[in-house]
């Protein structure tokens, strides 16, 4: 479900960084995608408590 949710701005994400860099391929655009979505799961199941994540607990 994760994945459904936050895929359209990861990979907005990694269009506008990828065409900055003039790197318009986009292989690297989903690789990019796909890494900024591990990067949200692995937060995601380190805070159980999704819901009520704050900044402070997203730092530490």
């Amino acid at each position: 479900m994760l994945f459904f949710v936050f895929h359209p701005y990861t990979n907005n994400i990694a269009h506008v960084l990828l065409n900055v860099t003039g790197n318009n391929y986009w292989v690297w655009k989903f690789a990019l995608s796909v890494a900024f979505l591990s990067v949200l799961c692995f937060v995601k199941e380190r805070k159980s408590n999704w819901v009520v994540l704050n900044m402070y607990d997203f730092l530490f």
